[in-house]
């Protein structure tokens, strides 16, 4: 069994609980919720793993501490990125167990998925002449393939 501790107890936090207490209670325990930091090491004593949502001001300290206490950390908190480079730097000097999971939802990331296929798709050129040429003329003022106007036949009744 893993022993868990939850850093934060907002909206995402309770879910976890929830989550922890009826969908995992035989593979995960939480050992102790930190709802609002300073953390303190005798909070995170005995746990394999912490989960921190928190808040932006808060989540660089915390996932700093746990790195520095050799435990893993999987942090979901958004708004702070700006230092998440220099985070995972550390971590990987420290030796330490760091994910950044912003948002855990399938059905975002396969969105996200599906926005870069669809975009690939985009910047590919509209016909053979195109795909020839190093600057597409439908970048500019448009293709004359793409965009030519479709020729019907006249109806028989338009005649009378």
């Amino acid at each position: 069994m893993t022993d868990i501790v939850l850093i934060g107890h907002g909206k995402m936090g309770r879910a976890i609980e929830e989550l922890v207490h009826t969908e995992y209670r035989d593979r995960f325990r939480i050992l102790n919720i930190v709802e609002k930091p300073p953390l303190e090491a005798e909070a995170l004593q005995g746990c394999d793993a912490v989960i921190e949502f928190t808040e932006p001001g808060s989540a660089y300290g915390n996932i700093r501490f746990c790195i520095d206490h050799g435990i893993p950390c999987v942090s979901g908190t958004t708004g702070w990125t700006e230092k998440l480079r220099e985070l995972q730097l550390y971590a990987v000097e420290k030796d330490g167990s760091f994910l950044y999971a912003p948002n855990f939802s399938i059905g975002v990331n396969l969105f996200f998925e599906t926005n870069r296929f669809l975009a690939e798709l985009m910047d590919r050129p509209c016909c053979l002449r195109c795909a020839d040429r190093r600057d597409p003329p439908h970048r500019k003022e448009g293709c004359a393939q793409r965009y030519r106007p479709v020729r019907r036949p006249r109806s028989a009744t338009a005649h009378s």
